[in-house]
């Protein structure tokens, strides 16, 4: 505000002009700290839901770790039963070549009872190869008659058609 020129005194106008600016001054004053004061409030909020949203990640994590370690610690616990059931390697091979001598000796004892049951079979088997090839001997031999005969026909039907192709015909039983 400029100062009116002319009915007045300089001073006051000066310290009219004086108050303007500092009521002036005051509400910029009074409008920052407002807007400092809300600005504050608002990071106050914010810290405590950052706070808040910190504190109960921290407790899922904690609650997520401790149920890891349950579980790990119920694991080791199967593991550590499993271990606890099962036979030691020697004691299994030891179990093993046990029953594979008693298999043996079975098997031994069986076929000395059976030998003389294995021979008859070897032999009745001798007899059953014996015929089979006869018998396919009969059948080869057969079978090299019929065609044999197949073929005496075919020659004779063939001298006949090509007699008859030549014009002549054969006399036949004059």
């Amino acid at each position: 505000m400029v100062p009116p020129r002319g009915n007045g005194s300089s001073r006051e106008s000066l310290i009219g002009l004086l108050k303007e600016m500092d009521r002036r001054y005051d509400e910029r004053f009074t409008s920052a700290d407002k807007a400092v004061a809300a600005a504050l409030a608002a990071a106050d909020k914010a810290v405590a839901a950052a706070l808040a949203a910190a504190k109960e990640a921290v407790i899922k994590t904690e609650a997520a770790a401790e149920k890891r370690f349950t579980e790990l610690s119920e694991l080791r616990q199967v593991v550590a039963d499993s271990l606890g059931r099962m036979m030691p390697r020697n004691e299994a091979e030891a179990e093993g070549a046990r029953i594979r001598e008693k298999m043996d000796d079975h098997a031994r004892q069986d076929a000395a009872a059976h030998t003389d049951e294995n021979e008859r079979i070897a032999a009745l088997d001798k007899k059953i190869d014996a015929l089979s090839n006869r018998d396919l001997g009969h059948k080869d031999t057969s079978a090299t008659l019929r065609a044999n005969i197949a073929l005496i026909v075919s020659a004779a039907f063939l001298l006949l058609t090509f007699l008859s192709w030549l014009g002549r015909t054969p006399v036949v039983g004059k």
